[in-house]
């Protein structure tokens, strides 16, 4: 006389069909419990670190502007009173955040200091409710500005591009190298 079922040696059919649901369930379910994976933000306290500026961060400052080039702009940029700027490039600093206002553009970006020593700032501004034009101002920083009475020489450039929903609106789309320096 047998001593074992000849249904409990054979696994159910269902048995691998539910294996891997399973196993997801159960992962999904201890994710950031302390059971495995902590998920994203677990650090030591309940809010996310801030990024940080360790080195080089005194890049605030007043900065004489030059261009490379500067020959008349395109035609489509008259049309929207879009100039080069003139005058001092003033940036404003803190906590990371970078910002600058050219001819009337408010400019914004994140700049980290040492050891990448560049950055990018970006706005917009509206010519009409239907044409508006989008400025970049890209930079390497040199030397690292680590006073706020470091010389510091910016090398970039300065982009402008025009957006419109109107038909035949105008274009004003352009890019110069420049110098600024502390």
């Amino acid at each position: 006389m047998p001593t074992h079922s000849p249904l409990s040696s054979r696994p159910s059919k269902f048995v691998p069909v539910l294996r891997i649901p399973v196993l997801l369930a159960t992962a999904l379910m201890t994710m950031g419990s302390g059971m495995g994976n902590p998920g994203c933000g677990s650090g030591s306290s309940s809010s996310p670190a801030e990024p940080t500026c360790e080195k080089g961060c005194a890049i605030a400052g007043s900065y004489q502007l030059a261009f490379d080039d500067a020959s008349p702009l395109p035609d489509g940029c008259k049309a929207m009173n879009v100039t080069l700027p003139r005058g001092p490039l003033e940036l404003s600093y803190a906590n990371t955040e970078l910002t600058a206002t050219l001819n009337g553009v408010d400019l914004s970006g994140y700049y980290y200091g040492a050891p990448d020593l560049t950055f990018l700032l970006g706005g917009s501004h509206d010519v009409t409710d239907k044409t508006w034009y989008h400025v970049s101002l890209k930079a390497d920083v040199s030397p690292s500005p680590e006073t706020d009475a470091t010389p510091v020489t910016l090398r970039g450039t300065y982009e402008v591009s025009t957006y419109t929903s109107e038909e035949n609106g105008p274009a004003c789309v352009f890019r110069r190298t420049y110098k600024a320096y502390r």
